[in-house]
């Protein structure tokens, strides 16, 4: 089974190319990189995760995964990837995505796969060209989807937290952590835009360590607007 979201597109051979290599470790799962391209299809930059810290290619355990999802700031989230998935593990665990979820439901799809004893393997080829575009879901996220997918990790951890490795459920719980500073901050983003600063005080007093978070999104959105 593979994804495929409405406004992007796979390069020839992609699957053909996938599915082999799936074949040949016994993956559940198959990861390639994105290439982020414009409304054109044009690139408009190198690989996803491509850079000095991109990951090698092989096998990534559900720790691994979860490192790359941490909701860092600035960061790439290995769980905007798109996989390739074998159906047959899908059915005999009941896997679905969920439907309740405006984003991030990628991710938790990966993980609980994971989480069964699912094995992952990553390619560093990019053959997923992925459309970037003013006002698309995952461009901005609304800070009611960040707290419904903060509820929705705690529910993950909460399923299978005694059966994983520690490191895994702390990286879980501060990935939770970070997602309510960021629901915090976009929400505080949303109120300044229309023109409401008070508005932009409440989610601050209620977690004031989302200040940092707000302030390097402004910072960002800032030097995107220099010449």
């Amino acid at each position: 089974l593979a994804v495929l979201d409405a406004d992007d597109a796979m390069v020839p051979d992609r699957l053909a190319r996938m599915i082999a290599l799936g074949e040949r470790h016994g993956a559940d799962a198959v990861y390639d990189d994105l290439q982020p391209v414009d409304e054109t299809g044009a690139p408009t930059g190198g690989p996803y995760l491509g850079g000095p810290e991109a990951p090698p290619a092989g096998r990534w355990d559900l720790g691994t995964f979860l490192a790359g999802c941490s909701g860092r700031a600035g960061r790439p989230s290995m769980g905007y990837l798109k996989p390739v998935l074998r159906a047959d593990f899908l059915r005999r665990e009941g896997l679905r995505y969920d439907e309740s979820l405006r984003n991030g439901e990628d991710f938790l799809l990966m993980a609980e796969l994971l989480a069964r004893g699912g094995t992952l393997w990553f390619t560093p080829e990019s053959g997923y060209d992925y459309t970037t575009r003013a006002g698309s879901i995952s461009s901005r996220l609304d800070p009611d989807h960040a707290r419904a997918l903060a509820i929705a990790d705690a529910a993950f951890l909460r399923r299978h937290g005694a059966a994983i490795a520690p490191e895994a459920a702390e990286m879980l719980r501060v990935r939770g952590t970070r997602l309510a500073d960021l629901a915090a901050a976009e929400a505080a983003i949303a109120a300044l835009r229309e023109g409401r600063p008070l508005g932009a005080v409440k989610p601050l007093l209620a977690r004031p360590r989302a200040m940092g978070r707000l302030v390097r999104q402004l910072g960002a959105a800032a030097r995107r607007r220099l010449p």
